[in-house]
């Protein structure tokens, strides 16, 4: 845990947990161990997507402490497709040091900016059935929509050649054309890129007068027993770049006690926790550590915190 001020980041809690942990179980015994060491009245956690649960929220409700938690847009999107007509958005007065920069020195580089809105909603936790009311923050980012849009082109033009070079290959029935060898090379082709789903292929099988008809093949080829067909479904990349550069927020925080302005800055001080984190990470890099039990790594991570903290 850190805390952000005027100053910058200080750590003042830290503990490992098992690496086979996930965030929503981490962040659970994270709150349970700052609340038995730690004399804090009331709290409000910031943490990631990764850590979101609404048992998360009903967690520091009962401890009469508040969370700002960034939620997976897949959860959220419905949401925002039912209400987008009638959200309000407006300019986040957060600017990042460079986009601070880039104004005050009236620079010509893209001068970017994010874009909220607000709505009022209950969440319900499907374990609990308990219900909670929240405010859903949705981000829009100039920059992200940028980002996002770059990446996703820079994935399809690669799939694209990747697809015609196997076309190609098995035109001329090159070497691992054969229907086995093509479905495990488009297979890491498309792999696990989020560009993939926009892609659907096939082997057709020529007839033996397919196979007549085509023209004599190059030198070093051979008459090919297949066509290669890939399509490709630019509907649904239009579709999907409706929501770039869009995000969203979660917070229990009343509206009387901080504005979704200035919610979305505290948020954004994340960055700070995120570097002072590397520093005591960092020192773990070297490699080999003589230690034998997982008792007694952990046990160094503890000294490292504590005089990193110092």
């Amino acid at each position: 845990s850190t805390y952000v001020d005027e100053l910058g980041p200080l750590p003042f809690f830290g503990h490992t947990i098992d690496g086979n942990q996930n965030g929503r179980t981490a962040i659970d015994e994270h709150l349970a161990l700052l609340r038995k060491h730690l004399p804090i009245n009331q709290l409000t956690m910031i943490s990631d997507r990764g850590t979101y649960s609404v048992g998360h929220l009903l967690r520091l409700k009962a401890e009469s402490s508040y969370a700002i938690c960034s939620v997976p847009w897949g959860e959220f999107r419905d949401l925002f497709d039912e209400h987008f007509n009638s959200l309000m958005w407006q300019e986040a007065s957060y600017l990042s040091l460079e986009q601070q920069r880039r104004r005050d020195s009236e620079s010509a580089l893209p001068q970017e900016h994010y874009e909220l809105a607000v709505l009022r909603h209950q969440l319900r936790d499907d374990a609990t059935k308990k219900e909670i009311a929240c405010r859903v923050i949705f981000v829009f980012s100039t920059a992200d929509q940028k980002v996002v849009r770059q990446q996703r082109q820079k994935q399809i033009d690669q799939i694209r050649e990747g697809l015609e070079k196997t076309k190609r290959n098995v035109a001329r029935r090159g070497p691992y054309s054969d229907e086995a060898s093509v479905d495990r090379r488009v297979n890491r082709l498309l792999g696990n890129k989020d560009a993939a789903k926009y892609f659907s292929w096939k082997m057709v099988e020529l007839t033996k007068k397919q196979q007549q008809e085509l023209r004599s093949p190059e030198r070093g080829s051979r008459p090919p027993t297949h066509r290669f067909e890939w399509t490709f479904d630019q509907k649904a990349v239009l579709a999907d770049a409706d929501y770039d550069g869009y995000s969203a927020l979660v917070t229990t925080v009343p509206q009387n006690h901080l504005s979704a302005d200035a919610l979305f800055t505290k948020f954004k001080q994340q960055t700070y926790s995120e570097q002072i984190k590397r520093s005591i990470k960092g020192p773990l890099a070297v490699r080999p550590i003589f230690l034998h039990t997982p008792q007694r790594v952990e046990a160094l991570v503890y000294l490292m915190i504590a005089v990193l903290m110092l």
